[in-house]
């Protein structure tokens, strides 16, 4: 009776977590955005509302990778593992969780954490990339066999690859974009980095003007600068990639818990590294040396 009452006051008090975060400007309809809303009584527990623009009846959950769980209350043990970067049979083990529950708890709390992410680069931006092997892990009705141990090395190095183009500034600003395939061209360039990108930024690659990274600097009227040969121009002191580096070498030190990567996927992992790397980004360190040359020259 007594864990019953305290599982009941910890459901209260995330609730109350939750609804402050969700509704932070006033209570919103989640679905017409509508501001005209009445409390719609009790549901499990659960406070629910009605929308008096479309209608229709909404709790606090509504719309959250949560809406339909069962077990609210691990979530928040859940979100401390995935901080971690724990596999999903760990995850499942340590929770007390079916590896498919945990499983589809990450990916849906991937999908809405890669859904907010809205970075936008500014200033000198380093542009890479880094393969990875097209992989179908997990699918049943695959039409090659599995690659299982040493014995496959072959066929891994043999696979086909897909790309991802990793942007970065300078100022702690990461993006990471998955292509379909193994080549970088300009418009699949253009596509995913130009709404990210600020007004005034250049472009820092190691590519001769002809490679995709300089077309896309033309095309959008950004200077360019190519980063290669850099030990025989000394002054260039700007024109390098060793924040893309350092960003890419953390990235592939962090892949390999996983076994491996399913690539319709990938793009969820690739937003959770960058979620659990912003503590290195970020860092105390790091930050109290960035020094502007003043407040009024920083971009808007």
């Amino acid at each position: 009776m007594i864990e019953r009452e305290r599982s009941s006051e910890l459901l209260v008090e995330l609730l109350s977590r939750i609804r402050d975060a969700r509704f932070s400007h006033g209570l919103r309809c989640p679905r017409c955005r509508a501001t005209r809303v009445q409390r719609w009584g009790m549901f499990s527990g659960r406070q629910r509302y009605r929308c008096g623009g479309c209608g229709r009846t909404f709790s606090d959950l509504t719309g959250t990778p949560a809406s339909y769980s069962k077990k609210l209350l691990e979530w928040e043990r859940y979100r401390r593992v995935l901080a971690e970067g724990m596999s999903v049979r760990r995850a499942g083990a340590l929770l007390g969780l079916h590896p498919a529950t945990a499983f589809r708890w990450r990916h849906a709390l991937l999908a809405a954490v890669r859904a907010r992410d809205d970075t936008v680069l500014r200033g000198w931006i380093e542009l890479g990339d880094v393969g990875f092997a097209y992989s179908e892990k997990g699918r049943r009705d695959r039409d090659r066999p599995a690659r299982r141990g040493s014995a496959d090395r072959w066929r891994i190095r043999r696979a086909a690859v897909v790309k991802v183009v990793v942007a970065c500034d300078r100022l702690g600003g990461v993006m990471t974009v998955l292509l379909p395939w193994p080549s970088v061209r300009v418009t699949d360039v253009e596509a995913s980095l130009e709404k990210r990108l600020g007004s005034r930024v250049v472009i820092v690659a190691r590519q001769g003007r002809l490679g995709p990274y300089a077309r896309f600097a033309r095309r959008r009227g950004s200077a360019y600068q190519d980063a290669r040969g850099i030990a025989l121009r000394p002054t260039s002191t700007l024109t390098h990639v060793r924040t893309v580096k350092r960003y890419v070498r953390r990235l592939l030190g962090w892949m390999p818990r996983f076994r491996g990567v399913a690539t319709k996927y990938l793009p969820h992992y690739l937003a959770w590294h960058r979620m659990i790397d912003r503590s290195v980004r970020l860092a105390f360190e790091a930050v109290v040396l960035r020094w502007p040359l003043s407040h009024d020259t920083r971009e808007r």
